[in-house]
């Protein structure tokens, strides 16, 4: 009898965070893609067949970029609230001792 174990890892986004990041991923992806697309296949194959080729790379390349975007930027805002990054103090000029010279 062999026993699975399953490594527990724990992580910041939930299910409905990663179901938030593939929709906003779909939303942004496919037509970002889409447009890139169809003005790179625009001068090798014309206008009528341009956005026929440009909407296979949107389908499937499209929400891989566009998840990616929004999960980049999920975590961001997250980090960004989790700590907050203090900068040195500014260094004052030590001041002339004019009145020696």
């Amino acid at each position: 009898m062999t026993q699975v174990i399953t490594p527990e890892v724990e992580s910041d986004i939930d299910d409905a965070g990663l179901g938030r990041v593939i929709v906003v991923g779909s939303a942004i992806g496919i037509p970002l893609i889409f447009l890139v697309s169809l003005l790179l296949s625009l001068p090798g194959a014309g206008w009528p067949l341009a956005p026929e080729i440009a909407v296979w790379p949107a389908l499937v390349g499209g929400p891989f970029v566009g998840g990616f975007l929004a999960l980049m930027k999920m975590m961001a805002a997250e980090n960004a609230t989790a700590s907050v990054a203090s900068l040195p103090a500014a260094r004052r000029p030590a001041a002339l001792d004019t009145a020696a010279a």
